[in-house]
């Protein structure tokens, strides 16, 4: 908690240990910003994590977690999940400047993906290996080089779980909300905002 770390290779790191509460930590200027693997029950929120060479915060083999709030500016790679994480909430992050993704899942399953802002990167969402049923959705992904890629066929749920009731131009609508495109250029034909 409150923690300012710089200049180190790893920022913070654990493994095996469960019920952890990583929140409003600094972490500028290392190799590494935030590590974890073989835990569970752990919330990583509202830090910082800037100027850092490799992966921001990299999450293997984690389950049933909150990943919330976290600013993350200028790094190699955003947040990643990876080898068996299931089951996890990853959500209201902003990421921006990444030279290589904002989020990554590789073998992952069952998490949900939701309200992140991923602006700046080489990617906005880079899937692989992952099965089915990872929901993202709501999510804001702005002048990424490319917003999507997937080096797998897999099925996600690019929407949400729910229909949510929502307001546009005035009129209030209820629907199965998605995430937002900056690169998107169709059309609204029934002038909903989908």
């Amino acid at each position: 908690l409150e923690n300012n770390v710089k200049n180190n290779g790893i920022g913070i790191r654990w493994q095996s240990s469960n019920n952890n509460r990583i929140n409003s930590n600094n972490v500028t200027n290392c190799i590494s910003g935030i590590e974890c693997a073989y835990s569970s029950s752990d919330e990583i929120t509202q830090n910082m994590v800037e100027d850092i060479e490799g992966g921001a915060i990299d999450l293997q083999d984690l389950s049933n977690s909150k990943v919330l709030a976290n600013n993350i500016t200028d790094i190699g790679r955003g947040i990643s999940l990876s080898s068996r994480v299931h089951g996890n909430l990853v959500s209201d992050n902003h990421i921006v400047n990444s030279k290589d993704y904002g989020i990554s899942l590789s073998e992952a399953s069952n998490n949900t993906i939701s309200k992140n802002y991923i602006e700046q990167c080489l990617w906005g969402i880079y899937i692989q290996y992952s099965p089915e049923a990872n929901t993202i959705f709501l999510n804001n992904f702005i002048n990424n080089k490319a917003n999507v890629r997937s080096n797998r066929s897999t099925t996600m749920n690019w929407h949400s779980p729910e229909q949510i009731k929502y307001t546009y131009n005035s009129r209030t609508y209820t629907g199965y909300l998605g995430n937002y495109w900056s690169d998107y250029n169709g059309s609204d034909s029934n002038g909903d905002g989908i």
